[in-house]
């Protein structure tokens, strides 16, 4: 006879208006395979990070973006200029609609109209350039966010206390885990991290070595990457 085991588990956040959700959902792995660059170390750790209900950084979602984080050099990203930042962000947050107990997806704009600056200064940076197109356009507009973490990730203990809690989880686990995380922060402006699963790192197709050869002729590479 079949059993089956079901996990209950309290949601972590906090009250907005009618919503509830984490300032910060993400997930974690104590060892990075999206190095982008050949002097990041895979041994840091990687985060992907977003504003709300952490279904976002679980779930890849076509035309939403997750804030990568490379542990050893937090602050490096892939995008190059304000248009690539726009466009590679998060537009859209999960969260829990309280009055209809339902999850709801809403537009970062729409959502952080409706919250105090303080409580963005965590997450978002000003879209200043955005802000000026807008009025030179003569449009009426809030102001503009734009969900980085960069002030977060630049000026807390927070990059160095993900990579102790992985490692620890790692050095018990004898194998590289995958954990998931929420954020929340208080009236003061500090935050609590609450580890909400760990398990071990799933990775598709270990096996054995590849063996590269060493030369090939140019007319022979379709492309290259490092």
């Amino acid at each position: 006879e079949e059993q089956m085991a079901i996990l209950v588990q309290r949601v972590s956040g906090s009250y907005h208006g009618k919503y509830f959700y984490p300032t910060i959902g993400g997930v974690g792995v104590s060892y990075n395979t999206y190095v982008w660059e050949s002097n990041m170390n895979p041994e840091a750790g990687m985060l992907r990070m977003v504003y709300g209900l952490g279904t976002r950084a679980v779930d890849r979602i076509e035309g939403d973006y997750a804030r990568i984080v490379a542990l050893d050099k937090p602050i490096l990203r892939t995008s190059i200029n304000n248009q690539d930042l726009r466009q590679f962000s998060q537009h859209d947050a999960d969260v829990l609609d309280v009055e209809e107990n339902v999850i709801k997806s809403i537009s970062v704009r729409d959502i952080t109209g409706a919250v105090q600056d303080t409580q963005l200064e965590y997450v978002a940076t000003r879209d200043f350039e955005l802000e000026n197109r807008l009025r030179e356009m003569g449009r009426s507009f809030n102001k503009e966010w734009l969900i980085t973490f960069d002030d977060f990730l630049k000026n807390s203990s927070f990059v160095n206390t993900m990579q102790t809690i992985m490692k620890t989880l790692e050095k018990v686990y004898r194998y590289p885990v995958d954990i998931e995380f929420t954020v929340n922060f208080d009236q003061q402006g500090d935050y609590r991290i609450n580890l909400l699963q760990c398990r071990p790192l799933q990775v598709y197709g270990l096996g054995g070595e590849a063996k590269l050869p060493e030369a090939i002729d140019d007319c022979k590479i379709f492309f290259k990457a490092e």
